[in-house]
């Protein structure tokens, strides 16, 4: 194995492991945030446009009885809720900011990015172990061989007869 290989496979786990590694601190806290939270109903009272996309605005009443507005931090498009629409809310009471950490009850919502960074991080992994196995089997990435690489230049193919 080459170290323009060596390279490569150490960069590409590197970046999978370090995705997996936010995508695991990132359902750690939404984890725990949906434990402690309040489920609450809302309704959308209106949608926030923001760079080509529509952002729902929810009126919710608190613990308290007062009535708080959720301004959703993710947008879609076409927008993923109508005004009029109702909606749960989950925020921590406990938290002195809740009102500005609330979230809509949804999957994409709550666990959209978490889903998002260990999937990517997996398909990483993978792909670096796939790499591995390649080099294992067939001697190394034709392009980091010197050989090889000469020859695809001059050719501009390779002809790998078995």
């Amino acid at each position: 194995m080459t170290s323009g290989e060596k390279g490569l496979l150490l960069i590409i786990f590197s970046v999978g492991v370090l995705l997996l590694a936010i995508g695991s601190y990132c359902y750690s806290t939404t984890h725990t945030f949906v434990e402690k939270a309040i489920s609450v109903d809302g309704i959308v009272v209106g949608l926030q446009k923001k760079d080509g996309t529509s952002r729902p605005l929810v009126e919710y009443s608190d613990h308290n009885g007062f009535t708080r507005t959720h301004y959703s931090k993710t947008g879609t498009n076409p927008p993923a809720y109508f005004v009029g629409e109702k909606v749960k809310i989950l925020y921590d009471p406990d938290d002195s900011q809740y009102h500005l950490n609330s979230r809509i009850d949804s999957t994409p919502g709550l666990w959209g990015l978490t889903i998002f960074l260990l999937a990517l991080g997996s398909v990483f992994i993978f792909v670096s172990a796939l790499v591995c196995y390649i080099i294992q089997i067939h001697g190394g990435i034709w392009f980091f061989r010197k050989k090889d690489r000469l020859e695809f230049e001059e050719n501009g193919s390779l002809d790998h007869t078995i």
